[in-house]
């Protein structure tokens, strides 16, 4: 799908009005737990606002612009900086390592 049809759905979903034109950045993605608080990471999107990120989201997982993500208390976004992205992308690295086989 190409970034001008994906905007489009956004909007769709979203309205114009939820929908910034600008700069793009890092969000987290996640399903909270029973106080409200981050608990599963689903994904890290680019968007302007946490809607677009959540509407990101669930067309990424789940196909399709409105669902529990989207529609739900149950998930959040929040947004993260460049560091903090790449700094649990490497503690992730390096978790992965240790299932590789030594020969």
């Amino acid at each position: 799908m190409k970034k001008s049809e994906l905007r489009n759905i956004i909007k769709e979903e979203l309205g114009n009005v939820l929908v910034k034109e600008g700069d793009e950045t890092i969000f987290h993605v996640y399903e909270t737990d029973d106080y409200g608080r981050p608990d599963v990471t689903l994904c890290y999107v680019t968007a302007t606002t946490k809607d677009e990120a959540r509407v990101k989201a669930s067309m990424h997982l789940l196909g399709k612009p409105n669902s529990g993500i989207t529609d739900s208390g149950y998930y959040g976004a929040s947004e993260i900086t460049l560091g903090d992205f790449t700094k649990e992308k490497e503690k992730l690295e390096k978790e992965l390592r240790k299932f590789n086989i030594i020969k």
